[in-house]
């Protein structure tokens, strides 16, 4: 067996960074539940798009073995929902939330590596640079920010190595895109809410009474108008998932 090109670019940069091989369980991010919070906050939007795509793949994938899994940009595990069986043998190496599976925590891995590398990556067995979790199958597509086009977070399925799905590739990539749509969506109705509350405390009000004929203004009595530019919200296409396409 030769590894692929995307596994060899692991191994090195994993190998550049010091990883441990032999290491057999993945170290936390977080180690409180406060922090936690606080990360999970800070992904909100990520949180909340993602939220739907999570539960259909969820019951998609029931009783299959697999789990799924959403990371933010830095590898922190935000959500692990799925089989109980799986998520208990999953809790030994701390593929929990608050565990870190960047690629210079836990090495080679589908979520570690999808943020390295910014594609798909489906990954089995060996082919993890850590012993602590060659007997998994992990397949991880990368999030992108609808606007700037960073990697703002990771989509992955993961379950034992005999349970490799090919389809689950192609599956995770239309499942991320869905996700970018959700956040401009959110992120474009949370911006003109935003604006739209602006404008309300900053509406100009009418003085309480008005000058008597003769009577001197001052700057502040005058009132200058304000501008306002609408943003119009382009027409974004709803593309369709429907994971039983490929089942």
């Amino acid at each position: 067996y030769t590894p692929r090109l995307i596994i060899l670019d692991s191994w090195q940069r994993c190998s550049t960074l010091h990883v441990n091989p032999s290491r057999r369980y993945a170290p936390l991010a977080v180690a409180r539940e406060a922090q936690l919070e606080h990360v999970r906050n800070e992904n909100d939007v990520l949180i909340r798009a993602a939220a739907q795509m999570t539960a259909h793949l969820n019951a998609f994938l029931a009783d299959s073995g697999y789990v799924i899994v959403l990371s933010d940009a830095h590898g922190c595990l935000l959500e692990v929902v799925g089989d109980l069986t799986i998520l208990r043998r999953l809790a030994r190496i701390d593929f929990v939330p608050g565990g870190n599976w960047s690629e210079a925590a836990a090495g080679t891995n589908a979520i570690g590596t999808a943020l390295a590398d910014g594609h798909v990556v489906q990954l089995m067995a060996a082919e993890h640079y850590c012993d602590g979790w060659q007997d998994l199958t992990c397949t991880a597509a990368p999030i992108r920010h609808p606007f700037t086009n960073e990697i703002v977070g990771v989509l992955d399925v993961t379950g034992d190595y005999r349970l490799i799905r090919p389809f689950l590739t192609n599956s995770l990539a239309t499942a991320a895109l869905e996700i970018q749509q959700r956040m401009r969506t959110l992120l474009i109705t949370g911006s003109r809410e935003e604006r739209q509350r602006s404008l309300e405390n900053n509406a100009v009000r009418l003085p309480d009474s008005i000058s008597e004929p003769g009577m001197n203004t001052t700057n502040e009595d005058r009132y200058d108008k304000r501008e306002i530019q609408d943003v119009h919200q382009g027409n974004g296409r709803q593309s369709q998932f429907d994971l039983q396409h490929y089942y």
